[in-house]
């Protein structure tokens, strides 16, 4: 995944929750990547709606769009 174009600290100031379900603290885009395959599972997304949002909105926003969910 290529670094995306909105700061990380921004995303971690909006959407605070993330920390609470990282398994280390999240310096780095591929932190919120392991965390939100967790969170994708507690909240019942499933593997071809991500899929589907990652294809209609890009990884990186679509991932950001799961934490706004929290």
């Amino acid at each position: 995944m290529p670094l995306p174009l909105i700061p990380i600290g921004l995303v971690l100031s909006v959407c605070r929750e993330i920390q609470a379900y990282a398994d280390e603290k999240v310096h780095h885009w591929h932190h919120l990547v392991r965390a939100a395959e967790l969170v994708r599972s507690i909240i019942g997304i499933s593997e071809s709606a991500r899929s589907e949002a990652m294809a209609a909105m890009g990884p990186v926003h679509a991932l950001v769009a799961r934490w706004c969910w929290l």
